[in-house]
C-alpha cells in the first residue's frame, strides 16, 4: 500500500513539473517582444515554405476561401481567415495559441485524471487553463510591441476544450471497452458454470415407493 502511495504522489508530481515547465515556455514565449516574436514566426514561416505539398494546399485552399465568400458577399472577411496562403504570419500565431493550449489542456487532464477523477480534473483544467490564459494575454499589455487581445484568449480557451475533448473521447472510448470487456468475461464465466454444473439423475417415483 505504501509503495502504491509513493508510485502516485512520484508521478503526480512529474505531471505538475511538467505543467509547469509547459506553463513556463508559454510565459517566455509572451514575454518576448514584438520582434523577437515576429523574428520567431518568420523563420517558422522559412521553415514551413520549404513544403511544396504544403504550399500547393494554401493555394488550393486560398482559391476555395475567395470563391465561398465572393458566393456570400463577404469578400471583406477574406485577410481574417486564418488559412489564407497570403497571411502566413497570422496564420501562424493563430494556430500556435491554439496548438499549445490544446496540449496544455491534453496534459492537465492526464495528470489531474490521475490524481483524483476525470470530473474534477475536467473543472481544475477548464477553471485553471482559461485563468491562465486571460493572466497570459493581459501579461502581454506590458511587453513592448505586443498586446493582449480578447481574440487570443478566445483562441487559448478554444485550444484548451479541443485538448479536453480529446481527453474525453479517450476516456468514452476506454470505459466503453472496459464494460464490454466485463460484460463478455461474465458471460463466459456463467456459461462456464453451466457446463461444469453437475447434472442430477433422478430416479422415476413408482407406486411401490
Amino acid at each position: 500500500m505504501k509503495r502504491e502511495h509513493l508510485k502516485k504522489g512520484l508521478f503526480l508530481l512529474i505531471g505538475l513539473m511538467t505543467i509547469y515547465c509547459f506553463m513556463k515556455l508559454i510565459y517566455s514565449l509572451s514575454a518576448q517582444t514584438g520582434r523577437e516574436s515576429g523574428s520567431l514566426s518568420n523563420s517558422l514561416y522559412l521553415f514551413l515554405s520549404q513544403f511544396e505539398f504544403l504550399n500547393n494546399f494554401l493555394r488550393q485552399w486560398d482559391q476555395f476561401v475567395i470563391k465561398v465568400l465572393y458566393k456570400l458577399n463577404l469578400e471583406e472577411l477574406y485577410p481574417f481567415i486564418f488559412s489564407t496562403y497570403s497571411n502566413w504570419s497570422f496564420i501562424i500565431r493563430k494556430w500556435a495559441h491554439f496548438g499549445i493550449y490544446m496540449i496544455l489542456g491534453i496534459l492537465s487532464m492526464g495528470v489531474f485524471t490521475y490524481a483524483f477523477n476525470f470530473y474534477k480534473a475536467f473543472l481544475i483544467t477548464f477553471y485553471c487553463g482559461s485563468l491562465f490564459a486571460f493572466t497570459d494575454e493581459i501579461h502581454q499589455l506590458f511587453v513592448e510591441g505586443r498586446t493582449g487581445q480578447i481574440s487570443d484568449f478566445e483562441i487559448d480557451v478554444l485550444g484548451l476544450v479541443t485538448g479536453m475533448t480529446f481527453c474525453l473521447f479517450i476516456f468514452v472510448i476506454v470505459n466503453l471497452i472496459q464494460f464490454i470487456n466485463k460484460h463478455l468475461s461474465n458471460n463466459n464465466s456463467k456459461q462456464q458454470y453451466s457446463k461444469e454444473k453437475p447434472i442430477i439423475e433422478r430416479t422415476p417415483f413408482t407406486l411401490d415407493d
